[in-house]
């Protein structure tokens, strides 16, 4: 298993990028809209939930998974974790936004109606895409293939698992899972009622399988691995161990044994989403930490130039504010003055507050400071190259050739020396 990335990165295609950028650019837009709907919903008369944090993790957790995928996918278009991350947060964006449908149906004076088909198209899509994203990125982690043909079979079975279990939660009566605020909209037989629900439980139950089989598959990985690839994959195995774990503990417990213990339910899928949240946290560390995919150097700027720039504007926003205050306390009145004030803060703190990121990014990201493309990555050294060091074989022969012959040359002139003489000259 081969987890650096090959020193012969593909280009992606003009139009793969501009794809990849309309992505996440569409991703973050539809989680902020939903963000920004379900914040209004909070602390109204009825309201559905009783917190922010809902919708605040939603939005971290989606817009991190775009913003993982957009950087892995741009850097390693051969490797198909972009592509995977980049869906995942795709659907966790759309599964925000059927909540924040479902909080706005919920409200006084809302569309109830509305909600109920909202909550009941976000619930059947979570199962549907949730279930297939993560199984096949802890399956396919880090080079983006299964390792075994065992794991390919259960890639290929693994849809089918997935529509079974999205088929019947779609028929189960009474609270939907996940989006509680409202009941099932789509009327079945009274008298199905508990066949239907028994099936639900049987196809959520029939994902668990290939979960166990996914969280056994990176274990595998990480024993085979070496002790660079370990120190890569190491966070990555326990958040994705802690996923299935996670996610089997909230399906037996929260939706088929207690559905209607508000405490176990609310608690068991509250450490299901926490432990989603951690699969892109540890990829970031790895890449951060062990050079995984080697595009550390990216993440850093990245964070360097994301941090500068919120520096500024929150910077900008207090000197204006700063200024105008001081001016109307003096004179009375605003003045053009504080613009040109606040100008001159940003010059001259602009050098100092880049330069200290850069520097706090280089140490904790652990990239060199001089750019170099053609680095290798950490754990890809050839031994031949690391015992040759910057020579190639064929140097490495002239320069033994010509010691040879220099060693040839002062043989022979200590053999023509006669008895008393000094060094040959």
């Amino acid at each position: 298993m081969a987890i650096a990335a090959p020193a012969a990165v593909p280009t992606p295609s003009m139009r793969a990028r501009f794809s990849a950028i309309a992505v996440l650019v569409v991703g973050v837009g539809i989680s902020s809209f939903s963000l920004l709907v379900g914040l209004s919903t909070f602390g109204r008369p009825g309201s559905f939930q009783a917190t922010p944090f809902g919708d605040i993790g939603a939005f971290v957790f989606a817009v991190t998974l775009l913003a993982l995928g957009f950087v892995l996918r741009s850097r390693r278009p051969e490797n198909t974790i972009g592509a995977l991350f980049l869906a995942f947060g795709i659907c966790a964006t759309l599964a925000h936004l059927a909540w924040a449908v479902m909080q706005a149906g919920y409200q006084p004076g809302g569309d109830p109606r509305l909600g109920a088909i909202g909550a009941w198209l976000g619930m059947v899509g979570s199962i549907l895409t949730w279930t297939y994203l993560l199984i096949s990125v802890i399956i396919r982690f880090p080079d983006g293939e299964p390792a075994t043909p065992g794991e390919a079979r259960v890639l290929r079975w693994l849809p089918a698992f997935c529509v079974v279990a999205a088929a019947t939660a779609a028929l189960r009566p009474g609270p939907l899972l996940i989006f509680l605020a409202f009941d099932n909209p789509v009327s079945t037989p009274t008298n199905l009622h508990g066949l239907l629900t028994i099936a639900s439980s049987i196809g959520l139950g029939g994902v668990l399988a290939p979960g166990f089989i996914a969280g056994a598959a990176i274990v595998r990985r990480y024993r085979a691995a070496t002790n660079v690839e370990r120190l890569q994959l190491r966070w990555f195995a326990l958040g994705a161990s802690v996923a299935v774990i996670a996610s089997a503990t909230y399906l037996v417990f929260g939706v088929v044994v207690a559905p209607e213990n508000d405490f176990v339910r609310e608690v068991t899928y509250a450490l299901f989403v926490v432990s989603l949240a951690g699969l892109p946290i540890a990829v970031f560390h790895a890449i951060t930490t062990h050079r995984l995919y080697d595009i550390d150097r990216i993440i850093g700027r990245a964070f360097a130039y994301g941090a500068l720039t919120a520096i500024l504007a929150g910077l900008y926003s207090a000197s204006v504010r700063l200024f105008n205050w001081v001016f109307v306390s003096v004179t009375g009145q605003e003045s053009e003055a504080a613009l040109v004030l606040t100008t001159l803060v940003l010059a001259t703190s602009f050098t100092p507050i880049k330069s200290a990121l850069e520097r706090l990014a280089t140490r904790r990201f652990k990239f060199d400071a001089a750019p170099t493309d053609a680095a290798p990555p950490a754990g890809a050294v050839d031994a031949t190259n690391a015992a040759a060091g910057p020579f190639t074989p064929a140097q490495l022969a002239t320069i033994d050739a010509r010691i040879a012959a220099a060693l040839e040359r002062a043989s022979a002139g200590q053999d023509r020396r006669r008895p008393g003489e000094g060094p040959v000259g």
